[in-house]
């Protein structure tokens, strides 16, 4: 099981909100609990970042609105990049009990350019009338590399 990545500030009684945010790669976020986590994806194939948090507490009885999710990527060598808001930006309604989240953003093959990355994920409450609320987390997912992979040299058989 991922080790918790999502940082919150506890500033509300009888609330608390744990879980962590990570990339898997791949198209089918079925096995997700056995896979491996990855900070190292090939450009040419589909990998997916996954939501995961639960929320405890008496207070998630009177609550109402929904979650914003969002995936930054800042690229290291000097350029501007902007994944897609299709695959950057999700949300999902809040559930007015204590509950376990999970949402997968897949992300398909070449969206990101080869190069290495800064990748941050954030998770925000808005109340049912679209204000934002108290509650907001990121997780600092780390350096992330994507790379190209070349033809095989000739006369080289393909794994």
């Amino acid at each position: 099981m991922p080790i918790d990545n999502l940082i919150s500030e506890e500033s509300i009684a009888n609330f608390s909100c744990r879980g962590h945010c990570h990339f898997y790669e791949g198209a089918s976020t079925e096995n997700w609990r056995s896979a491996p986590n990855t900070n190292i994806i090939q450009t040419d194939q589909p990998w997916y970042v996954l939501y995961h948090f639960r929320t405890s507490g008496l207070l998630n009885h009177i609550m109402a609105g929904e979650w914003n999710l969002e995936l930054f990527l800042e690229k290291m060598e000097g350029e501007e990049f902007d994944l897609n808001p299709a695959y950057a930006k999700d949300r999902m309604a809040f559930v007015s009990r204590p509950t376990e989240y999970y949402k997968w953003a897949v992300i398909p093959p070449k969206e990101v350019p080869a190069g290495v990355y800064k990748a941050v994920a954030s998770v925000t409450f808005k109340g049912p009338l679209g204000v934002p609320g108290p509650i907001a987390m990121f997780a600092d997912i780390g350096m992330m590399q994507f790379y190209d992979e070349g033809p095989q040299p000739p006369g080289r058989p393909t794994p």
